[in-house]
């Protein structure tokens, strides 16, 4: 009786145990972070973060998500890149990034207007925060693609649609439309490829590794006010593919003797003189 009594104790000193070390790991999750800058510059470019309760409230929230970023990838920590108040609307954001920006900040989670800095964040959670280019004004529009986090092979076809803020509707919630004429960027360099009025562009990322894609506004129409647009992000994860390749090459090949073809059928039989 004794030793089934010591083994039942034993037993339940490891659960014990346990139970802190499994309360643990529930008290983290993992999100997607993207930082701008009041130059309009990514500095956190959609990076993965481990997000724990800093504040020890029981909760995850967005709050936890941006402190713990800056803990992770800031020079400094959280202690020299980021600050959150109570002030007379709330938890407010502070400072981003090390900048303060006099209050000009913004947060979105999920590409969609979020209520505070305490709303919740769970696993796979988007979470963007930028400082304002008009900090005066706070005419920056929210921008995004209709994807975060993509998988490729090379040379696959990456196709996304640029949606942007145009303002507020009746109940002050953001309205969204399609943002034609911007020029796509892949690692901050033009493509050449510009959205079509639905938004919708294609780009292909031949080589592997993570690629960042973004968009530069579009220019504004003579007369108009340029609109000013958080860069949209959406990083591209791109596999190596050996098929891939190979049909680029023959797909060169064979535009090279067409384009041949083509300039002998001219010689051959010219056009008539007008």
């Amino acid at each position: 009786m004794k030793k089934a009594l010591s083994v039942l104790l034993a037993l339940m000193m490891v659960l014990s145990a346990a139970v802190p070390a499994f309360a643990a790991e529930e008290s983290r999750t993992i999100v997607y972070c993207t930082i701008t800058s009041s130059k309009g510059e990514f500095v956190l470019p959609n990076k993965t973060v481990v997000v724990s309760d800093i504040d020890n409230d029981g909760a995850l929230t967005i709050n936890d998500a941006l402190y713990c970023a800056h803990e992770q990838y800031y020079e400094g920590g959280a202690a020299k890149g980021y600050n959150s108040y109570t002030g007379q609307y709330g938890l407010s954001l502070g400072k981003l990034w090390g900048e303060e920006n006099s209050g000009s900040l913004g947060y979105y989670l999920n590409n969609q207007m979020a209520m505070g800095l305490a709303d919740p964040v769970k696993d796979g959670d988007f979470l963007y925060a930028w400082a304002y280019q008009d900090a005066k004004n706070w005419s920056d529009s929210y921008s995004f693609f209709d994807k975060n986090n993509v998988k490729a092979n090379s040379y696959d076809t990456v196709e996304v649609t640029y949606t942007y803020s145009s303002g507020f509707d009746e109940n002050w919630q953001p309205v969204f439309v399609p943002c034609e004429g911007a020029e796509i960027t892949v690692d901050g360099v033009a493509t050449g490829v510009k959205t079509d009025k639905d938004g919708k562009a294609s780009v292909v990322i031949p080589i592997s590794g993570e690629h960042i894609i973004s968009a530069k506004a579009p220019k504004a129409a003579e007369g108009e006010n340029q609109v000013i647009l958080t860069p949209p992000i959406c990083k591209v994860t791109v596999q190596f593919n050996f098929i891939g390749l190979l049909n680029k090459i023959i797909d060169t090949i064979k535009d090279f003797f067409s384009g041949l073809l083509e300039k002998a059928a001219g010689l051959i039989n010219p056009a008539p003189l007008p």
